[in-house]
């Protein structure tokens, strides 16, 4: 069953039943987008904490204190589920041990009373094990939220031309906002979490982490995954049905998902180097896109963390897909807080914010 939130006049829609964060089974969407099965059990010291954060500025030394206080207080609690489960395991074996010895051998009726008390036993357990799995996974749930809202509060919060901004974990876009972005073709599901919207100049704009699949050949039919990283979506005034550019930011180290675009049936190729291609529908560059966004394109950090970026203009909407790396896209739970990528993406969404001014 399905929720829907209206966040201005973005649909976005929240699962109320949320994937267990600690099962031993994953699928592929929760590879990408759910945390961890296990914790670290390393964590770091609370002076180590604050000589990492020491090494930034007051706003990001801010920020990482902020999540290293919220990570490690999960990590305690897991600890604590832990250090129960292995000393109820070992009460458990403890109480059988008679049962086998002394009660079992027991003519009539021992089999039936070990048989009672191994079920009476082993039902306890289940109940405790259930009850105390099913807490951690919320506290886990309750983790990743406040992660996300204090990361994302750090990165759009103080930008001054945003207004309105909103943040929802539980949030995702739709399959179809990527199939109309036109970018991959053949893409048939998704996966998406972390949804935020703002406004710019009156317009509304949703970016999420999102997953793209195209559905594999053969027997089992594997979906694969052709882009992982956050997809952004705002409105534009353009009313030429037949307009469309397709600008991809090529990556600089080899990435086995981010192969590029490949929806260019009807463009034309305008420019096509080592680093850049741009298609359209229209003949001339400076029909395609204004001259004043080309040199914005070059504020942009292609490198290991930042893989590429494609931006498709298209009649009234225009999207930007950023491929990033592991280090933005996973919850911290395992790893110490990759610092780093999160101000990329703070510096990203800043040089994108002048591009959409820039596309009316």
């Amino acid at each position: 069953m399905k929720n829907k939130k209206i966040s201005g006049r973005y649909e976005v829609v929240v699962d109320e039943k949320e994937t267990e964060v600690l099962e031993e089974e994953k699928t592929v969407e929760e590879d990408v987008l759910e945390v961890s099965e296990e914790v670290n059990e390393e964590v770091a010291s609370e002076p180590e904490v604050e000589e990492k954060a020491r090494q930034y500025p007051a706003e990001i030394a801010d920020m990482l204190a902020q999540v290293e206080e919220k990570k490690n207080a999960f990590y305690n609690l897991y600890k604590k589920y832990k250090k129960f489960s292995s000393l109820y395991m070992i009460i458990l074996v403890v109480l059988m041990i008679p049962l086998f010895i002394w009660v079992m051998p027991i003519k009539t009726y021992g089999t039936w009373i070990s048989i009672g008390a191994i079920i009476l036993i082993f039902g306890v357990f289940y109940v405790f094990t259930n009850k105390t799995k099913t807490n951690t996974n919320e506290s886990a749930k309750n983790y990743i939220d406040e992660y996300y809202q204090i990361t994302m509060g750090y990165v759009f919060n103080n930008m001054p031309e945003v207004k309105n901004y909103e943040q929802l974990t539980g949030g995702k876009l739709e399959t179809d906002v990527f199939v109309n972005a036109h970018m991959i073709k053949d893409v048939t599901s998704s996966a998406s979490r972390n949804v935020v919207t703002y406004d710019i100049d009156g317009r509304e704009i949703a970016i999420a982490e999102f997953v793209a699949y195209t559905q594999g050949e053969g027997k089992r039919k594997r979906i694969n995954p052709v882009f992982i990283g956050k997809l952004l979506k705002v409105e534009n005034s353009i009313k030429d049905e037949d307009l469309r550019t397709l600008v991809y930011l090529k990556p600089r180290i080899k990435d086995q998902i981010a192969q590029g675009v490949n929806d260019i049936e009807g463009l034309e190729t305008l420019f096509n180097d080592k680093d850049i291609a741009i298609y359209s529908s229209e003949k001339t560059m400076n029909k395609a896109i204004s001259k004043e966004i080309v040199p914005l394109l070059n504020e942009y950090k292609i490198d290991k963390d930042l893989i590429d970026i494609a931006i498709s203009i298209t009649p009234g909407m225009t999207y930007f897909a950023f491929s990033f790396s592991d280090d933005l896209m996973a919850v911290p739970l395992e790893s110490d807080i990759k610092v780093d990528p999160i101000i990329l993406f703070k510096e990203t969404m800043e040089t994108t914010n002048k591009i959409i001014a820039k596309i009316k």
